[in-house]
């Protein structure tokens, strides 16, 4: 059991080629399955809805077609259920079974990361490091478990020096960066909401020591290349682009993700009744967008590659293939950060404000702008936070909250 929870969380590709990894959660998904919740019935409800309308006006979809777009559909709540499933899982194991979880889990990443045969990108990587991070730190503050010295502790990090030493990538940096921003916002919105404006002394010394890290970290890879120059280049201009509001040179980053992205959230908000490419899974960029030039020129690859690209970030993509019938996805998104936001809001203890920080960060980030459209892990962990909450509100109201 512990190997297929590690092995449904965290496997992602093969060959080259992306493996939804809550495929090995299937035997148990119909066996766990609970009608009474609105991500059980409503979204499967939604896709079935929306493959008999593409059915009815897509005369010449294909069947292959029809099913690859229906599964991309369902990554959401079968990933979801995922992460109820594991947190029901970890809530009952003792510490020593977490620990073998945390073993083998760490076993499989570090595996995963060296080996050829399951290497994707060194972007893929950084997603699966922060996603089993945030994971695993979570799990160790519910469970009151002590971070020391210890055979999970030893093999994290391993892992993590495999993830920002050997297979570094950009993304890697942008999530620590992007959740330290968010902390950093979140504390300063707070601040502005109380009638005296007193920065908390633990606050302000928490901002030196991120100023002085990071800047140590700039002069560091000026010196050694923790980063390699074209990564380190593409930072400095992610930072021009976004201080200077250079929608041109933003959209020439991330290798077409940005732009993939950009490009269907555009579509669907210039027209959200057009049914045209409904549930086709259609190419995104065409070649007359005005920003594919730039694109090709940047990242010095050919124009063809980007024209027959698909996918993107989830979101995106079912507000893309779905159109208004992609709000139901988006309304239990929605409904569930705002009420894992008021949890948060209400632990005094800092430790569960900054994993909250960086966890809403990946979720954004990577459901929301950038990442392969298959990509289980944001929403496996996105199902476990929420299915914890509710497990620790359940035991003080006495009642299961319905999600």
């Amino acid at each position: 059991m512990i190997i297929l929870l590690a092995l449904g969380s965290f496997f992602y590709a093969i060959f080259g080629a992306y493996v939804p990894s809550v495929i090995f959660y299937l035997p148990f998904f119909f066996k766990n399955l609970n009608l009474n919740k609105y991500i059980n019935s409503i979204l499967p409800l939604t896709i079935l809805i929306s493959l008999l309308l593409a059915i009815i006006i897509q005369n010449d979809i294909s069947y292959i077609v029809a099913l690859k777009t229906t599964f991309l559909c369902l990554i959401y709540p079968i990933s979801f259920n995922f992460g109820n499933y594991l947190s029901e899982k970890i809530d009952v194991y003792s510490n020593a079974k977490i620990n073998k979880f945390l073993i083998f889990s760490n076993v499989l990443l570090i595996i995963i990361f060296v080996s050829k045969i399951f290497y994707y990108e060194p972007s893929a990587i950084a997603r699966t490091y922060v996603g089993a991070s945030l994971l695993f730190y979570f799990i160790t503050l519910e469970k009151k478990i002590k971070l020391e010295i210890s055979t999970p502790t030893f093999l994290f990090i391993i892992l993590s020096i495999i993830a920002l030493l050997i297979n570094n990538s950009l993304t890697l940096y942008l999530y620590i960066l992007g959740g330290l921003v968010t902390f950093i916002a979140i504390r300063l919105i707070n601040l502005l909401k109380l009638s005296s404006f007193r920065i908390n002394k633990k606050f302000f010394r928490f901002l030196i020591y991120i100023i002085i890290i990071f800047s140590l970290f700039l002069l560091l890879n000026s010196q050694v290349n923790l980063i390699s120059e074209r990564r380190f280049n593409n930072f400095i201009n992610l930072w021009k682009a976004i201080s200077s509001l250079d929608k041109k040179l933003l959209l020439s980053l991330a290798g077409g993700r940005f732009l993939s992205t950009y490009t269907q959230y555009v579509d669907f908000f210039s027209n959200p009744l057009d049914f045209s490419g409904f549930y086709l899974d259609a190419p995104i960029i065409n070649p007359n967008n005005e920003y594919l030039p730039s694109l090709v020129k940047y990242t010095g690859l050919i124009e063809d590659i980007f024209l027959t690209r698909r996918g993107g970030a989830l979101v995106p993509f079912l507000l893309f293939n779905l159109r208004i019938l992609a709000f139901p996805f988006l309304f239990h998104i929605g409904f569930v950060l705002i009420r894992l936001q008021k949890y948060f809001k209400n632990n005094f203890d800092l430790r569960y404000k900054i994993f909250f920080s960086f966890f809403v960060f990946y979720i954004l980030y990577t459901g929301f702008i950038a990442s392969p459209t298959s990509l289980c892990l944001p929403w496996i962990v996105f199902g476990f936070v929420n299915s914890r909450v509710s497990l620790i509100k359940s035991k003080k109201d006495k009642k299961y909250l319905i999600s």
